[in-house]
């Protein structure tokens, strides 16, 4: 073939013919500089979307007109027609001014923006979803089972009456028996073997879900995705080379089956050394409505001189705690000897000393953690984001579902870290509440002390 114009349009056509005689088939190959044509070894068959060539390759710039497929081999004089039907109106596009060629030599200035913003983003939002499957076994109320097989009975009848035939239905859902392809069913746990969306399981916060790029689906109407059949390790070659052809609309993403949809947004504050974790969650499977909510986690990096003057702080507080427990100790003995001698004792002085007690104990645990996790907070925060920072996602060396399941992998170890400093600050806070009770009872006046006031 000649070479093509990189200024004009070229007209470009394929027809495959099936010859009759052999088992070849005719590739021939029309372009408005000449025509050319081979024999080769793939017929093309019916219903075969693989059989059909998968893609045109040049090596260099140039105008293509518009892509058409027609369901059939077309003779040259009508290819010629089509050429000429298709020029006048195609000497009016002039296509781009300038060739790839001169516009990739063209330096393109870029200018530096002050960073503005405190936070961002450390990778992709992810967006999680959990499923629910058809219930096999039924409902949990006897009477909602019934009533189900009773709808997919009705349903059947009246949809896959002659001359129209439902092969996708077995016997047992034709009779209203079984669950499978039922139009209404009670949910049940999902058989995460299988895919959605062409997307693997995968585990995340403990849960078994499908883990996609947001963006995938918020940015695009549809998507090339595998089957929704099982792991590929259990189909042949020639079917995993055919899961690639599926179009998929982005809306379908989310259908009756997701039991929730999680967004996860990593986000980074340089300026704090914050690590922070935003969660939409969205359930849809609850009683009443679609219920919504988000979550938002932090975990901050200590290092340097704030390190130690943290440490050094706990540590004074760890010294007050041991006079704190040892003050307790000799109420304990001075209660104790009380009650050898006969003298009654206040039970109120046993629960304040227990209380006392039992909140030095906690504040030196809360104290132990705090001091230990604060410590190792700047490599711990390091090595995750690190390893995040260096995922390759252009590189098709390493599957795609590994990169997303190391992802999320990170991502929950960071939401463990948080999750562990929120329930710790839940621990402090309520240590501080029970302080403040004491401090209101010890400092509460006498009964005559009050009334000499009101006085």
């Amino acid at each position: 073939m000649h070479r093509a114009s990189e200024r004009e349009w070229t007209f470009f056509a394929i027809v495959i013919r099936n010859m009759t005689e052999t088992v070849q088939t005719k590739v021939s190959v029309f372009t408005n500089l000449g025509r050319n044509w081979e024999l080769s070894d793939f017929p093309i068959c019916h219903y075969d979307g693989a059989a059909l060539f998968n893609m045109i390759e040049v090596n260099y710039a140039m105008l293509l007109s518009p892509l058409t497929l027609l369901p059939k081999a077309l003779p040259d004089a009508k290819v010629q027609s089509l050429f000429y039907e298709s020029v006048n109106d195609m000497s009016w596009r002039v296509g781009p001014r300038i060739q790839e060629r001169e516009r990739a030599e063209q330096a393109v200035p870029l200018t530096k923006q002050d960073y503005v913003p405190k936070s961002a983003l450390v990778a992709s939002p992810v967006v999680f979803q959990e499923r629910a499957m058809f219930s096999k076994s039924g409902c949990d109320i006897t009477y909602s089972s019934q009533w189900e097989q009773e709808q997919q009975r009705k349903t059947v009848e009246e949809r896959c009456a002659a001359p129209f035939v439902c092969e996708h239905l077995s016997e047992n859902a034709r009779a209203g028996d079984g669950h499978t392809g039922s139009v209404i069913s009670c949910p049940g746990k999902a058989d995460w073997e299988m895919r959605h969306f062409g997307l693997k399981s995968t585990v995340f916060l403990g849960k078994n879900g499908f883990a996609d790029f947001l963006y995938s689906i918020s940015d695009n109407e549809f998507l090339n995705r595998p089957d929704n059949v099982s792991d590929p390790k259990n189909v042949s070659d020639d079917r995993r080379s055919k899961m690639s052809a599926t179009l998929v609309r982005t809306s379908d993403f989310i259908d009756s089956f997701s039991r929730s949809v999680r967004v996860i947004l990593l986000f980074f504050t340089p300026q704090y050394g914050l690590t922070s974790i935003c969660t939409i969650n969205a359930f849809f499977h609850e009683p009443a409505s679609a219920a919504v909510s988000y979550d938002l986690l932090h975990y901050e990096i200590i290092e340097g001189s704030k390190l130690m003057l943290y440490l050094v702080v706990q540590v004074l507080v760890v010294i007050n705690l041991v006079g704190t427990m040892f003050d307790a100790f000799y109420q304990f003995r001075i209660l104790y000897i009380e009650r050898r001698l006969g003298i009654l004792i206040n039970s109120r002085d046993i629960l304040g000393s227990s209380i006392d007690l039992i909140v030095a104990s906690a504040i030196f645990v809360y104290v132990g953690i705090r001091m230990a996790d604060k410590s190792g907070s700047a490599a711990t925060s390091a090595a995750i984001l690190s390893d995040l920072d260096q995922i390759d996602w252009s590189t098709s060396a390493i599957e795609l579902h590994a990169k997303k399941t190391f992802f999320l992998e990170k991502v929950s170890q960071v939401h463990a870290l948080a999750e562990r400093e929120r329930m710790i600050d839940n621990l402090c806070h309520v240590i501080l509440m029970v302080n403040l009770i004491r401090v209101i009872n010890a400092t509460s006046m006498h009964p005559r002390l009050v009334r000499f006031l009101k006085c």
